[in-house]
């Protein structure tokens, strides 16, 4: 891991390897209404999602990946640095039964894809506050999409 790249403290719900008391705890924030107008804001930047690919560069418990899916997307994947909120997104993935369609990877870097996948939408939510050089995230997304595809990417504010 990137010495550079911000952390959480050990009682976020984040670290917990509880998958069901984490998701709990991801969806109580989810839930408050700062997060509801963002998600909601972020949702409206996605836009219509049947068919498309969609990563969801750190991705947490999951909530866009499954969004995302319910959405009609034909292919999800979620990455994210921290290996115990990929179990969280694969169990509330699972709860949603869209566990065909989402896929999970560990990674605290972005992922070369080489042509082998490439996403119509690459989503990157409250990330970039997290990675030592903003540039070469945001390089590695563009060559991950197609052509006509798009980035959505928003940070953490003072509300946050």
């Amino acid at each position: 891991m990137d010495p550079r790249r911000k952390t959480y403290p050990d009682d976020h719900w984040l670290k917990s390897h509880d998958p069901e008391k984490a998701l709990g705890a991801y969806l109580e924030q989810q839930d408050k209404a700062y997060s509801r107008v963002k998600n909601n804001f972020i949702r409206e930047l996605l836009g219509d999602l049947e068919g498309k690919r969609v990563m969801d560069y750190g991705c947490g418990a999951g909530f866009f990946s499954v969004y995302a899916a319910q959405a009609g997307a034909a292919k999800v994947v979620g990455i994210d640095a921290e290996d115990s909120v990929l179990a969280t997104a694969s169990h509330f993935a699972r709860l949603k039964g869209v566990q065909d369609v989402c896929s999970f990877v560990q990674s605290d870097r972005f992922p070369s894809f080489l042509g082998r996948d490439v996403f119509d939408v690459v989503l990157m939510k409250d990330v970039i506050e997290h990675v030592p050089d903003d540039q070469v995230l945001l390089h590695a997304a563009a060559a991950a999409l197609v052509p006509s595809g798009k980035i959505v990417l928003s940070t953490q504010n003072a509300f946050s």
